[in-house]
């Protein structure tokens, strides 16, 4: 009788010393349950407060919709013209006649020069193609309205004892007849801006005691 229960104890130290070194079995869940058990999950933060709810999105009326289509368009547009092709320079050219045929692209710089102070940009000499020679004629090109509107008033003063011509172009070059008229009407309205001007006082003079001072005829 002692025997066996030595041989019964024995067995069951046994048997609790292999349960405990195997792992504990995992329970049962229910599906649904461990569904449930997520999304109470997801609707809680870890901080413990629950999620706000998103915000729906209203629903835009035919005008407001229209509306925010006019703006879109607008940033398109204005984000083209950012990025597109600066506008062209305007240009302030004036055709220079009867010069001198000995006078030098410097010294016409330097002379228009005198009356705008210095806002003179370019100065275009015209040559014969076929001899190379001055034609007596140019091109100056000035930085604004205002040195333009003095050089017109230089028309028929002298420049080394010789009347110098001055007068408006038009742009774009050619002999078309559309550009003639063009420049037959500028002509007239200079025409009549000079008379007034010649009515008011003599033209402008680039300073005392300078032999390349213009002198109203």
């Amino acid at each position: 009788t002692v025997m066996k229960k030595r041989k019964e104890v024995s067995e069951k130290s046994e048997k609790a010393e292999t349960e405990a070194q195997q792992p504990a079995k995992k329970a049962k869940v229910d599906p649904q349950d461990e569904g449930n058990a997520m999304q109470r999950k997801d609707a809680v933060p870890a901080g413990g407060q629950a999620a706000e709810a998103p915000l729906k999105k209203k629903k835009l009326g035919k005008k407001e919709r229209e509306a925010a289509k006019k703006r879109a368009q607008a940033g398109e547009d204005g984000a083209a013209a950012a990025d597109g092709p600066a506008p062209p320079k305007k240009r302030y050219t004036l055709f220079v006649g009867n010069l001198p045929y000995d006078i030098t692209k410097e010294e016409l710089l330097e002379y228009f020069g005198r009356f705008t102070k210095n806002q003179v940009e370019s100065v275009r000499m015209l040559t014969d193609r076929g001899t190379g020679e001055f034609k007596g004629t140019c091109f100056v090109d000035l930085k604004d309205s205002h040195s333009y509107e003095v050089c017109l008033r230089l028309h028929h003063t002298k420049l080394q004892d010789r009347k110098i011509n001055v007068e408006p172009t038009v742009g774009g070059g050619g002999t078309g007849e559309n550009r003639r008229k063009k420049l037959k009407s500028k002509t007239q309205k200079f025409t009549k801006q000079r008379q007034k001007r010649v009515a008011k006082g003599p033209a402008p003079v680039a300073g005392k005691g300078d032999k390349a001072a213009s002198k109203q005829d």
